[in-house]
């Protein structure tokens, strides 16, 4: 017989955790502030599930479960026909030394990555839109993309033919606890009970235990999304250089750029989003009439471990569980399984 889980927050992860354990045969409650799944951190997310990405390689650890995360996703996008993402032509990634470059192939090879050092031949070929392209880049046919906002939505809505609740327009104000376990969850004028809560609230996971209960060590990395349109031919792969990480959206004439935040100092969000825009100008001169969508800005969890991860219950409260990853994209369908598991199905 399943048990009543309610599932605080339906970004990916927590609609992720949703489907899989209404899957299972459980009653679960799905409950976010918005109206809808997908608009916190994930709506705001690049989407991008890389063995590329980053200056410092992952641990071990933590790229083994962001590669079983990848592994997943192929499975995952068969059992929903294929809508969660399409193949793409991978992605391509370039430091402005190209000798950084040979050494990110180096690293993520000796980890096991999908990835090939590639030269002048193979950039004209995979890259001909990109102005004055590097002389090596670090390339993967596997690496995939997906909208996290859209994916979420997908994901909440098979939860739900499955028997979830989703109460969506709810804020979560605390956990229930009665005698010394989980409840249930507050909300403004009600409680729902549950015999096990999982939080999956992004950078305000931890914020929600109850006094006396360990945090865990989780950093808040802000980096901004911004949508730009474009007329012309598109390149089909994502590019991550120097000056610019972009990938082409589904919708025709989009594109996706990725940057970072300071993390001290305060970000003109409008500068930001017009200094990409002129950069994307200047390397892809085939498009014309390049416009500013949007931008926003969100705030990453990073859980300071080895795996990145959060998937499990908290120390002292076997019926609390935090369900978050950095990045939360990749490492979803982990968290996930690993919930399911502790739940016994």
């Amino acid at each position: 017989m399943g048990q009543r889980i309610a599932i605080v927050g339906a970004g990916i992860v927590g609609a992720m955790v949703a489907r899989q354990l209404a899957r299972a045969g459980h009653d679960v409650t799905l409950i976010d502030a918005a109206m809808s799944p997908g608009r916190g951190v994930s709506g705001r997310s690049f989407g991008w599930m890389t063995q590329l990405a980053g200056y410092r390689p992952p641990s071990p650890e933590a790229f083994a479960v962001r590669a079983e995360g990848r592994r997943a996703y192929d499975v995952l996008n068969e059992q929903m026909d294929r809508k969660l993402f399409a193949a793409g032509d991978g992605a391509m990634v370039w430091r402005a030394d190209p000798a950084e470059t040979e050494a990110l192939v180096a690293e993520r090879k000796a980890l096991g990555a999908d990835v090939v050092l590639a030269g002048p031949e193979t950039i004209a070929r995979i890259a001909p839109h990109l102005a004055s392209p590097p002389p090596v880049a670090a390339y993967s046919a596997s690496d995939i993309f997906l909208r996290p906002a859209l994916a979420a939505e997908r994901l909440a809505k098979d939860a739900s033919d499955h028997g979830a609740l989703l109460a969506f327009g709810h804020s979560v104000l605390g956990i229930w606890m009665k005698d010394d376990r989980a409840a249930g969850v507050w909300l403004t004028d009600t409680t729902i009970p549950a015999d096990h809560v999982v939080i999956a609230a992004g950078g305000t996971s931890t914020g929600l235990l109850p006094e006396g209960i360990e945090r865990p060590d989780v950093m808040l990395s802000p980096s901004a999304l911004i949508t730009l349109t474009a007329d012309g031919p598109a390149p089909a792969l994502a590019m991550s250089g120097p000056d610019l990480e972009i990938r082409k959206d589904r919708r025709d004439g989009h594109f996706l750029v990725a940057a970072s935040v300071s993390q001290t100092e305060k970000t003109d969000r409008d500068a930001l989003a017009e200094k990409q825009r002129a950069t994307a100008q200047r390397l892809f001169p085939g498009l014309r009439n390049w416009r500013i969508a949007s931008a926003g800005i969100a705030s990453r969890p990073i859980p300071r471990n080895d795996t990145n991860m959060l998937a499990g219950p908290v120390a002292g409260v076997p019926n609390l569980h935090l369900a978050v990853g950095h990045p939360g994209v990749t490492l979803a369908p982990v968290i996930a399984a690993r919930i399911a598991a502790s739940l016994g199905g």
